[in-house]
Parts: structure tokens; sequence; C-alpha cells
């Protein structure tokens, strides 16, 4: 038996999307032999949004019992797929009845290593006066747990993969995120003119280093920008009063045919990111034939100058110094554009899926 488990519905946003695909691969590879353990097949967790940072932790209980309710009377030859909140399942599935392992556990996982991601995030949040933990120790003592429990460790990107320890390290192996080419794609027709158009996909502010592109637009010599911000509409209340961050157009959370016009008819499309596992926006964004400027914390190995730019993390400067080549050169917005989308038709989810199923199977054997 194969057990797929995932406390994130199918079908949504944000990490809902890759392990949308995750469970189709599965689905088509290994058919009935897969037991499915999402959200949707729990009646108890028909109310998500009520359980806060609890959702992981009750899920987990609830999908070992469902495991349970199979009766397997060796745990041995299966193999768990999960991510995010199975501990107690993975200990159940480890052991075996005649001692010889038990199941194989393989776990993704599309964030940095968590004491990374908390240290990163814990920098910024005092830089600005934050008084927040980023992320809760249980939380992240869970991670740990997990990820020692598993024999194989799916992440998304080189650079997600360099902020895990090394004994992780030698067990994880790199599954990119692909992307929908026929969801998104170019529409040179509605490409802006004149002046500059720059989207900023940015849910979690402080993560996606919103306060440093906002000093970077402040500096701009050239002022013919518009900068439009989705996903957070009330981006200052995360910040201290005398750091109220204030950049373009604060869309707030937009739904996903709005995302698709934005993507199409914005010049640039910036990922300031100081932690991540790998952008997925950055990927929709190249399919829909926009260059962006990303900082390498966002896992894409883009060429810097062929299909947008690469700048550092916390660094305002070189945003503006990207931001102000685009302005200079109008025509570069196409030329990168093309590039963008060339680089995301390497990328389809197709590709994601069948180096997910390759890297299973390997571990399986």
């Amino acid at each position: 038996m194969i057990i797929f488990s995932f406390p994130h519905p199918l079908n949504g946003n944000g990490p809902s999307r890759p392990i949308t695909r995750l469970w189709e691969a599965a689905h088509a590879a290994w058919g009935d032999r897969v037991l499915r353990v999402v959200p949707e097949d729990l009646p108890e967790l028909s109310d998500t949004a009520r359980l806060g940072d609890a959702i992981g932790p009750c899920f987990d209980d609830l999908a070992r019992e469902r495991i349970l309710s199979h009766h397997l009377s060796n745990t041995d030859g299966h193999v768990f797929i999960g991510g995010g909140a199975f501990l107690n399942q993975a200990r159940f599935l480890k052991t075996s009845a005649v001692g010889t392992g038990g199941a194989v556990v393989v776990s993704t996982w599309y964030s940095s290593y968590a004491e990374h991601a908390a240290k990163v995030l814990a920098d910024e949040y005092r830089r600005w006066g934050i008084e927040r933990t980023p992320i809760h120790p249980y939380l992240i003592w869970r991670a740990k747990m997990e990820q020692g429990i598993s024999d194989t460790v799916i992440v998304p990107s080189e650079f997600c993969k360099s902020t895990y320890p090394k004994e992780t390290r030698e067990k994880a192996r790199v599954v990119e995120f692909g992307v929908d080419l026929d969801e998104f794609k170019p529409d040179m027709e509605a490409k802006p003119s004149p002046g500059l158009h720059v989207l900023i996909p940015a849910t979690n502010p402080p993560r996606k280093g919103l306060a440093y592109a906002s000093d970077a637009v402040d500096h701009l010599a050239h002022r013919d920008i518009r900068v439009t911000l989705t996903g957070s509409g009330q981006v200052g209340k995360l910040y201290t009063k005398d750091r109220l961050i204030q950049i373009g157009d604060a869309l707030g959370w937009v739904g996903n045919a709005e995302m698709r016009r934005l993507y199409q008819t914005s010049s640039v499309a910036l990922f300031p990111s100081i932690e991540e596992g790998q952008c997925l926006s950055a990927l929709e964004s190249m399919a829909s034939g926009t260059p962006v400027i990303v900082t390498p914390e966002c896992g894409h190995v883009i060429t810097d100058g062929k299909e947008g730019f690469i700048v550092p993390s916390r660094d305002p400067a070189a945003i503006q110094k990207a931001l102000q080549y685009f302005i200079d050169n109008p025509s570069e917005v196409a030329r990168m554009g093309r590039e963008a989308r060339a680089y995301a038709e390497r990328r389809p989810w197709s590709r994601f899926q069948a180096e997910f199923v390759r890297v299973v199977e390997e571990a399986a054997t």
C-alpha cells in the first residue's frame, strides 16, 4: 500500500497547488494501491479555519486513526508519502511486526529548514520591532522529528536544500515546482505602455521582503512607475508605526483569474524574499511572459540578465538598480519576457510529477 497523507485540502491555493499535482501523479502511477488521506477525507476537519495552528497535530491524529482502520498486519513493504503533519502516522508505520524497519517514509518540505526559517524571520521581526514569534517552537520540534524519521526528504530547490543540516541534506532530493503553461501564458497586447508596472505578490510582508521593495521604489530617480501589491491589503499593521509600509496599490487577496491578468499586464514581477522554499508565483509570472526580479532565496536558477535579475536579499539598492534598468531599457521587458516564458516551458507540471514518481519509486527499492 502507498499512503498519501497531507493536511492541505486539494485544489486550493498556496501549497495545495503542488500537492494537488502530487496526488494526480500518485493516482496515475499507482492507482488503487494508494490510500489517500487529506482533509476532504476526514469529516472531523470540515471546518479547518477554526483550528488555526492546531490543524497539523489534529490532522495527524485523525489520519493515523484512518490508517489504523485498514488493519495493517505488518507495515513492512508499505510506502508513506506525507508533508507537514505526519509524526504519529510515521511512528506507527515505522513499527514493524517482524522488526525489519517498517514502511518507507518519503516526506515533502516546501519551505526552508524550520530552525533556519525561524532565525531569519526572528531577525527580521526584531529589525522592524514586530513583537511576535515567527514559528512556534513546538512546530519546529515536530518538523525536526518528522524529517528525522523520513527515509527520503523532497525539497523544491537547491537553495532550500542548502538550509538543512548535513544529515537531512544527505537524504534530500530536489523536485522543482512546475507550472500550468495553458493557465499562465503571455498576452503581449496586454503589456502596459508607457512606464514601468511592477507586480509584487507578498502574502507575508516580512518573509517576502516588502520593506526592501518599498525602499527601492522610494529612491528611484524616475517616477513613471506603478506598483501593484497583492496578498497583503493592510501591510502597515505588520510593522511599527514609525515604519508604516506604503507601496502602490494594495489589492489584498485576489482570485486566480485576476492574478493571471496581473501577471500578463505587468512589466516585471518583484520577489524580494528573505526566506522561501521555491517561489511558485515567480514561475507563474515567467510563464505569463513577465520577467522577474528574485533573490536566491526564491529558489529559481535563472540566469541573471536573461529572464530577469537576481538580487541579494535585504538589498534595496540592488532592487532599485534592477528596476531602473527596465525603466532605462523598456525594450528589455519584452526580450526578457520571451526568455522567461522559454524558462517556464522547460518546467511543466508533468516534469515535476514524473520526477516525484521517480524519487518515490527509488526510495521504495
